[in-house]
């Protein structure tokens, strides 16, 4: 006869019970098995004790007292007995056999080593003792030994990993511990090319590299962006603008009751509603290679119930509502604005972006619209208000894009150290931009950076008087730059 026995022992904190789930016989499925009288578990040990404190898997040596009645013939005999750790099915060990004397109940002890848990942990040990071999037939009592065995780690390995690449992972008196790691390593990439990823005191942190003038906007002030590690500007450039007073439909498609009047002597666009859908879209709007873009236009409502809805539609590839502007009379002129930005919706900054307004109008219901303006936002490296793409000299401030010699680079770029504006020749005006740079990174205008030590200073203001004639021979100058 083959039986399966399954139960399980508890860490402290979980359920102590020991719990019989199944035998399996071949050919039937039986109840679980009644404790049989004939033998009872008095007692047991755990190298010989009643609690021992190891390294994970280390031997251990289990103990059992069974008391085998004189009433149960062969039924109260001892041959086998199942041992149980959690997470694990129950263990048969076949003991020496024990039979039971038929004039008096006699007590039998044994031992046999076994393999503590790896996990670490504390842990209730159970018994179940049976009377025949291989764990069958006639179970005894459940017996538990509470917290009998402590896991605690012996080496660093012994410890699990915290998952944090800043902290080791050390085994500390018997305790895992994860103090801080060393500091400088490195940790987790936050994607940002202008920062370190580095552990610092047990924290992934990401400082900014010390090459980079910036990490992200908010190091670059309210009026620059931090891009490809610099400060830069941006240049806006109006590339759609209507207020309507050529009263022309030149730079729209319009669809429904749309006209011209007047609010006062100013001109606007009109609709007078008719219960049909009403649409006011744009001619496409080159968005290309902006940074962002600020939509804005004037509206005003009158009649319009909420039955009614009047929306904004940005359009690219077919177009989407952004936002609801009407479902009730205003009867004032009223301001939408918004600002759409390449690093959040850069489907978007094509060369056929639309603006739409849309929606139904009922009979006697009206709308009116003014002052529609789209601003779009270049990249502006070095402030001077000419986008990148269109400025000669895009790293040296040169509002004036001079280009004397026609080469299509801007003269700031053909100029030499000192040339602060670029116009070819080293003077007052030059010092001037200069002292007006003082303590600024030598990004605010590389000409006036004369030792090229990163920093526009004092010295780099004597160095300009000095190697320059025009300069040196200002005795005024001399003196106070010396």
């Amino acid at each position: 006869m083959q039986k399966m026995f399954v139960g399980f022992f508890s860490r402290r904190g979980c359920s102590s019970a020991f719990v019989v789930l199944a035998f399996l016989v071949i050919g039937l499925v039986l109840t679980p098995g009644v404790s049989h009288a004939g033998r009872t578990i008095t007692g047991a040990t755990v190298n010989g004790g009643n609690s021992v404190t190891v390294c994970p898997g280390q031997e251990i040596t289990l103990g059992i007292t069974v008391l085998c009645s004189s009433l149960g013939g062969d039924s109260s005999d001892w041959k086998a007995t199942i041992y149980n750790f959690e997470g694990s099915p129950g263990q048969c060990v076949n003991t020496p056999d024990h039979y039971s004397d038929p004039n008096t109940s006699t007590s039998f002890t044994e031992t046999f080593n076994v393999t503590a848990p790896y996990a670490l942990g504390t842990y209730d040990v159970s018994f179940i003792v049976y009377s025949e071999d291989n764990c069958s037939v006639y179970n005894s009592n459940y017996y538990t030994l509470t917290d009998a065995i402590v896991v605690e780690c012996c080496y660093d390995d012994d410890c699990p990993d915290d998952g944090n690449p800043c902290t080791d992972d050390l085994c500390q008196d018997g305790t895992c511990t994860h103090p801080p790691g060393e500091d400088g390593t490195a940790c987790a990439d936050d994607g940002n090319p202008c920062t370190d990823d580095l552990c610092q005191g047990g924290i992934c942190t990401h400082p900014r590299k010390a090459e980079a003038e910036c990490a992200n906007n908010g190091d670059c002030g309210d009026d620059k962006v931090c891009v490809d590690c610099r400060c830069k500007c941006l240049a806006g450039v109006d590339v759609f603008e209507d207020d309507f007073d050529a009263m022309s439909w030149d730079k729209w498609q319009t669809h429904g009751n749309w006209n011209f009047t007047y609010f006062g002597s100013d001109p606007i666009a009109f609709y007078n509603g008719n219960g049909t859908w009403v649409q006011l879209q744009s001619n496409a709007i080159d968005l290309t290679g902006a940074y962002r873009a600020d939509i804005s236009f004037k509206y005003y409502i009158h009649g319009v119930d909420d039955s009614d809805d009047l929306w904004v539609y940005y359009c690219y590839d077919g177009c989407e509502g952004i936002e609801e502007i009407g479902n009730a009379s205003s009867d004032q002129w009223l301001n939408y604005s918004d600002t759409i930005a390449l690093a959040d919706a850069s489907w978007y900054f094509i060369s056929s972006f639309g603006l739409r307004i849309y929606g139904k109008v009922d009979l006697n219901e009206y709308v009116w619209v003014d002052d529609v303006l789209v601003t779009a936002y270049y990249l502006d490296t070095d402030c001077d208000g000419v986008a990148d793409s269109e400025d000669n000299c895009p790293d040296v401030y040169n509002p004036n894009q001079a280009d004397s010699n026609d080469n299509g680079i801007g003269d700031a770029c053909d100029a030499g150290p000192g040339d602060a504006d670029g116009d070819g020749d080293v003077d007052g005006d030059d010092l001037s931009i200069l002292l007006s740079l003082l303590n600024q990174p030598a990004t605010a205008n590389p000409l006036c950076d004369m030792n090229g030590d990163g920093v526009i200073s004092v010295i780099d203001a004597r160095l300009m008087v000095a190697e320059n004639p025009a300069l040196a021979r200002d005795r005024r100058l001399r003196s106070l730059f010396r």
